[in-house]
């Protein structure tokens, strides 16, 4: 019997539903881009559905080896170990054939729109401050004046904890610089 070939896509997983909804919609999206192939998904935790489902799902479709792809920037320790054993137990089970993919990396194109995301949530921040400073005194507070503040550093921690994270975890010296770089810009804030 010949081989019938699916891919697998391989999610962290998130408490966001945003986050869960978007990785489904990239799932879609290599769905269209390559009709001949089923593309199904799955995350390790925090959201459904599961990894096996998605392989269960794949088998359901005929399919008798897969193509897991972990969707994931840096092979950290979800990327090497518990994928990796949630696949191998799957195979190990069932008997379908499963190829473990690497991790989808950091182009320099990324790191750049990283930087301009940088930028531009620095350039939100100063004009939500300069919105903050022209409230007439009568109608600022302490409290409402703190909680704005403490909305844009939380907005600025949101818009640039990907780029900051990688001055830690890259293995490449330019992207650890560019994530130092923007670490740095923030903190000068």
């Amino acid at each position: 019997m010949p081989e019938t070939f699916g891919v697998m896509l391989c999610g962290h997983g998130s408490r966001s539903q945003a986050a869960v909804d978007e990785f489904a919609a990239v799932a879609g999206k290599l769905n269209e881009r390559f009709p001949g192939w089923p593309v199904e998904y799955g995350y390790l935790e925090f959201a459904n559905p599961v990894i096996r489902d998605g392989l269960d799902r794949l088998r359901e479709r005929g399919i008798t080896r897969a193509l897991a792809i972990p969707g994931m920037l840096f092979a950290a320790g979800h990327a090497k170990n518990d994928i990796p054993s949630v696949l191998n137990t799957y195979q190990a089970k069932h008997g379908m054939r499963i190829d473990y993919g690497r991790d989808l990396g950091v182009d320099p194109k990324m790191i750049r729109a990283a930087g301009d995301r940088v930028r531009e949530a620095l350039a939100k921040a100063d004009a939500s401050v300069r919105h903050i400073i022209h409230i007439p005194d009568n109608l600022r507070d302490f409290d409402n004046t703190i909680g704005a503040i403490d909305d844009i550093v939380a907005q600025i921690e949101l818009d640039t904890n990907m780029i900051q994270f990688m001055a830690y975890v890259s293995t490449d010296e330019e992207k650890r610089n560019a994530g130092q770089r923007a670490e740095e810009s923030v903190s000068n804030w």
